[in-house]
């Protein structure tokens, strides 16, 4: 099933269907091949996804590279990205850097997503 996506997925890109870059990226994603994934989810950026940086983001804290994740997730805030806020509020909880954690546990819980609870039982477990 794999290699027939991925077969739609390149023809339609190769037509311009610039949506399929994206999905591209999430099916490699999906099957734990991040430096394809990477690699699509730039190009998905660059074609305006504001997705893309979410998933930069993700990609980064799967290969330890905090810094660029941290970038990443940063960008993709700026988007009111919940997903993000959240993720690096986690991200800054793992290096026990509390302070920031918070900050972006509570920005996340702010939006009134479904998020929301689990941003403030990760603050209150912080507190």
């Amino acid at each position: 099933m794999f290699e027939l996506s991925k077969k739609y997925y390149m023809d339609a890109i190769k037509k311009g269907c610039n949506v399929s870059i994206h999905e591209l990226a999430i099916l490699y994603f999906e099957h734990n091949n991040y430096d394809r994934s990477k690699k699509y989810f730039i190009m998905s950026k660059n074609n305006g996804n504001l997705d893309a940086e979410h998933y930069l983001g993700v990609i980064s804290v799967l290969k330890n590279d905090y810094d660029v994740a941290i970038y990443y997730f940063m960008n993709s805030i700026k988007n009111d990205n919940i997903e993000s806020m959240f993720c690096l509020g986690f991200l800054y909880d793992n290096m026990n850097d509390y302070k920031n954690a918070i900050v972006y546990y509570k920005k996340a819980a702010k939006l009134n997503d479904p998020l929301k609870n689990a941003c403030l039982c990760r603050c209150t477990s912080i507190l």
